[in-house]
């Protein structure tokens, strides 16, 4: 077996590969933008061979061109590896060779914090689509937030509901009373929200399409639906997002993969716990928290749930707890095929 570690950067992988008794073998770069160059490589390795490549935000050219190839290929939690390696400058080289050793050792197999979830390119691509869309949001709002802030600096009463129709039919009334270095900015903002909302619808539409076309993602939509607060947005995310849920033996494990677990400071028979962690998907953590606000308002546990934390903790700490409780029932009712309404139990 040749144990093989890639350290991958935009311009250039560096390999190196170890045998079972742990010589180096190989010892390479090649440039990335040398795909053919890449490939060739790779096709030339003998047989079998294991890839251990470092989790980079551009990992996907590489792992769909070398996957096939690799008896078996891992994508190595940056983080979790560096805490695992002894301090030593850091190299290219002593980077890929760690990730040998790693891969060699089998630690991968037995410690699963050393590894990365990497979902199916259909999922990609849905995860690529629903955070396009949610970034698009964020603008949307920045926008938006900008307008308001006009109106209020000039003591002007904005549109109710906000948005690019309203906001054009504003502009068209209270442009006058701007001053002549502020009186374009209300059209410029309105254009913006324009575009971006058109963006989102077809996003959403493309969305929309994709989750229908997965196996069970028709299923699993209207059972993460079926939960207060949680509206087409929140459940396309955490459907691109966390992927198969069932990968998740506890439910603590799903909430760790997300982030929304505190962090923990232990000193003897002190234990302290802090802030979340947030590691994880951002988008995830995002909506279900959106989602906690709208819980809180419209159902009854949910309610009961938030007032009680809220008294003790503040507003903020509690929509965080009830984001994290909304996600632990979201694992039981697709565990068990159920919705929230007919499933009590879930409280």
């Amino acid at each position: 077996m040749l144990y093989v570690g890639v350290d991958l950067h935009k311009d250039q992988l560096t390999v190196v590969g170890k045998n079972a008794p742990g010589e180096e073998v190989l010892k390479t770069r090649i440039p990335c933008r040398c795909v053919r160059r890449v490939q060739a490589f790779f096709e030339g390795l003998p047989r079998p061979f294991k890839v251990a490549v470092e989790a980079v935000g551009f990992y996907e050219w590489f792992w769909d061109l070398v996957e096939p190839l690799a008896d078996q290929m891992i994508l190595a939690n940056a983080t979790e590896v560096r805490h695992r390696s002894p301090a030593e400058p850091k190299t290219d080289y002593r980077d890929a060779r760690r990730l040998a050793e790693l891969l060699r050792q089998g630690l991968f197999d037995l410690d699963h914090h050393l590894r990365c979830y990497v979902p199916d390119r259909e999922l990609r691509h849905l995860r690529h689509l629903t955070r396009r869309r949610n970034n698009l949001t964020r603008r949307l709002v920045a926008e938006k937030n900008s307008f308001r802030r006009i109106t209020l600096r000039h003591n002007l009463a904005g549109p109710e509901k906000l948005d690019s129709l309203s906001g054009a039919r504003w502009t068209e009334t209270y442009t006058e009373p701007l001053p002549d270095d502020e009186r374009d900015l209300p059209r410029q903002l309105v254009d913006a929200m324009a575009m971006y909302e058109r963006h989102r619808t077809d996003l959403e539409r493309r969305i929309a399409q994709l989750v229908k076309t997965r196996p069970d993602g028709q299923q699993t939509a209207q059972t993460l639906g079926s939960l207060p607060g949680f509206g087409p947005v929140v459940t396309w995310t955490l459907l691109a997002e966390i992927g198969d849920f069932a990968r998740f033996d506890r439910p603590e494990e799903l909430v760790n993969y997300v982030g929304l677990d505190p962090r923990v400071f232990q000193s003897d028979a002190t234990i302290r716990h802090g802030r979340i962690t947030k590691t994880g998907p951002r988008d995830a953590r995002w909506v279900l928290i959106q989602a906690a606000w709208v819980a809180a308002t419209h159902d009854p546990r949910c309610q009961a749930l938030f007032r009680r934390i809220s008294k003790r903790a503040g507003r903020k700490k509690a929509a965080v707890a009830l984001a994290r409780k909304l996600l632990v029932w979201a694992w039981y009712l697709i565990r068990s095929g159920q919705s929230y309404q007919t499933n009590r139990r879930s409280a």
